[in-house]
C-alpha cells in the first residue's frame, strides 16, 4: 500500500492575503462555507503544482492538499464528502494521499484482475480489445481516451465488468475506505453518523447487467442495497447514480464502500462500468476537495484540452457533484480552482484563450445538467514567483494579463488571485521568521527547484500550505 501521513497541526507560514481581481462570488461562497451556512465543492485543475511532492503519487500534495489543510485545520470546517473518485485508474493500487483528506484509502482494480468467477477490466483497455459494451460507453459519452482527466496524476478509467461475466472482488479490492481517522466516518466524535455511498454507473442500450453497492465494516457488519440494473441507456441518458445509506459505528471502525461485493456475496453481472464513486455525510454542511486534473509539465492550453476531452463524462462529474451536495443539505455550489503558467510560459493571448476554454466549457456543461450560473465560480492563480529566469522574466506580464482577464469576465464569476502580492520570490527564497526556504530543494538547478514548493508538515516551512492558505484568505477578505 502506498501511504502518506496527514499533516500535523503545526501552523504554516500564512501571510495577509494577496491581491484579488474580478468577481467576489468565490468570496461569498467561501465565507458561507466557513460560517456554516452552505456547502462548497472545490474542483482542482492544474499542472504539477496542483499535487506535487518529492515522492510522487504516494505522497501527492500541492495546492490541493493545501486547500484541505486551510479549510480543515485553520478554517475549522469539516468535509461533508470524500473526493469524487474515479471507478478505476490507469495504474492500479491502494492510495492514500493528503490530496484526498485524512484517513481515506482509495483502491483501484488492475486490468484482468481475478475475481471469484470472472475478471474486472479497465474500461479504456477493454474498449480497445475491443469489447462492444466498453466501446459503447466511450462512444456514448464521447470520451477522448488520448487526453483523459488525470486524478492525482494518474489517468482516469472506469472499473468494467463485461457481459456474461459475474464478478465479486476480494474484500480488499476496489473500494473507498473510511478509516478511523476520517472525519466523515467519525462524525461528531461519537462514531454514529448517517452517510451515503454513491456510485455513478454507465447505462447500456441493450440488455444491461446489475450491481449491488455494499458497505463492509471492520467489525464484520454489512449493509447492501438492492440490485441496480445497468439497462435503460438512451440518448441523453447514458449514466445514472445509485445510492446506499449507512450509519457509522461507535466505537469508530473502518468502513469500506464498493460496487462489486467486497467478498460479501453480492456479485456484479456485466455489462457494468463504474464511472465515479464517493461517500457523503448526510444532513451536514461542509466542503469537498475534488482533484480532477493534476498533470505535471502541462501548459494551460493542455489542461483545457483535457477538460474538453472528457465529453459527457464531464457532465456526469458535474451533475454528481451538484446532486450529492444538495442531497446532503447544501445548495449545490461549485468552485473551480485552476493553477498554471510556469511550463514553457505561454503568451498572454495563449493563456487567455485557454482560460476561456476551461470556463466556457465547464459553464456550458454545468448549466446543461441543471446548475445555475450563480452557483458556479472560478479562481485562477498564476504559478508562484521565482527569483531566477526564465520564470522571473516571464511571470509579470502573464500575471498582469490574468488580473485584467478577471476584471473583464466578472459576469462569469471569475477571480484571479495574485500569489506574488503575499509571496514574492525573495520571501519564498528566504522564508519568514522562524521558517526558512519555501521552494523545493529537489531539481538539477535553482530554476528547477523553484518550480515547486515545499510540503513538509512537521515544520512551518510548508510552501503549499502557505500559498494555498493565502489564496483562501484573499478570497475571505473581499466583500
Amino acid at each position: 500500500m502506498r501511504t502518506s501521513n496527514w499533516p500535523s497541526l503545526i501552523a504554516p507560514q500564512i501571510a495577509t492575503g494577496p491581491s484579488l481581481y474580478g468577481s467576489t462570488t468565490p468570496c461569498s461562497m467561501l465565507r458561507d462555507l466557513l460560517n456554516g451556512t452552505d456547502s462548497l465543492d472545490i474542483v482542482t485543475i492544474g499542472d504539477s503544482n496542483m499535487g506535487y511532492s518529492d515522492a510522487g503519487v504516494a505522497t501527492s500534495y500541492g495546492h490541493t492538499a493545501g486547500i484541505h489543510r486551510y479549510l480543515s485545520s485553520f478554517g475549522g470546517v469539516n468535509a461533508y464528502a470524500t473526493p469524487l473518485f474515479p471507478g478505476a485508474l490507469a495504474s492500479s493500487g491502494a492510495w492514500t494521499s493528503a490530496m484526498f483528506g485524512a484517513g481515506l484509502t482509495f483502491t483501484t482494480p488492475s486490468d484482468g484482475q481475478a475475481g471469484s468467477t470472472g475478471n474486472v477490466r479497465l474500461l479504456v483497455t477493454a474498449a480497445a480489445v475491443p469489447d462492444a459494451n466498453a466501446a459503447a460507453v466511450i462512444s456514448n459519452l464521447n470520451i477522448n481516451t488520448t487526453i483523459l482527466p488525470k486524478f492525482a496524476g494518474l489517468a482516469w478509467d472506469a472499473g468494467f465488468v463485461a457481459s456474461g461475466v459475474t464478478y465479486t472482488s476480494p474484500a480488499n479490492q476496489n473500494y473507498i475506505g473510511l478509516g478511523t481517522a476520517n472525519l466523515i466516518n467519525i462524525g461528531t466524535g461519537s462514531g454514529s453518523t448517517n452517510c451515503q455511498y454513491r456510485v455513478v454507473y454507465a447505462k447500456f442500450a441493450a440488455t444491461g447487467g446489475q450491481f449491488k453497492p455494499v458497505v463492509w465494516s471492520s467489525s464484520g457488519s454489512t449493509v447492501s442495497s438492492s440490485y441496480v440494473s445497468t439497462a435503460g441507456g438512451s440518448a441523453g441518458n447514458w449514466y445514472g447514480t445509485a445510492t446506499l445509506d449507512f450509519a457509522t459505528r461507535n466505537p469508530v471502525v473502518e468502513n469500506r464502500c464498493g460496487w462489486d461485493g467486497l467478498g460479501q456475496s453480492a456479485p456484479t453481472t456485466g455489462p457494468f462500468a463504474c464511472l465515479w464513486h464517493s461517500v457523503a455525510r448526510r444532513s451536514f454542511k461542509g466542503y469537498a476537495v475534488n482533484p480532477l486534473i493534476y498533470d505535471g509539465g502541462k501548459k494551460t492550453g493542455e489542461l483545457a484540452d483535457r477538460v474538453e476531452g472528457m465529453g459527457s463524462l464531464l457532465n456526469s462529474y458535474l451533475k454528481e457533484l451538484r446532486e450529492r451536495q444538495i442531497a446532503s443539505g447544501g445548495s449545490g455550489r461549485l468552485l473551480v480552482y485552476i493553477n498554471s503558467g510556469i511550463n514553457q510560459p505561454e503568451t498572454a493571448e495563449q493563456w487567455t484563450a485557454a482560460a476561456d476554454r476551461i470556463v466556457d466549457h465547464i459553464t456550458e456543461r454545468w448549466q446543461a445538467e441543471g446548475g445555475s450560473q450563480s452557483n458556479l465560480a472560478f479562481v485562477f492563480t498564476i504559478t508562484h514567483p521565482c527569483t531566477v529566469d526564465p520564470w522571473l522574466s516571464a511571470r509579470p506580464a502573464l500575471a498582469a494579463n490574468a488580473n485584467q482577464y478577471a476584471q473583464a469576465r466578472i459576469s462569469s464569476n471569475i477571480s484571479v488571485v495574485d500569489i506574488a502580492a503575499a509571496y514574492p520570490g525573495y520571501k519564498l527564497l528566504n522564508g519568514s521568521t522562524p521558517s526558512g526556504r519555501l521552494y523545493s530543494s529537489i531539481g538539477a538547478d535553482e530554476a528547477a527547484q523553484q518550480a515547486h514548493l515545499t510540503f513538509a508538515t512537521n515544520t512551518q516551512a510548508n510552501g503549499y500550505d502557505a500559498v494555498a492558505g493565502s489564496v483562501m484568505m484573499s478570497l475571505m477578505s473581499k466583500t
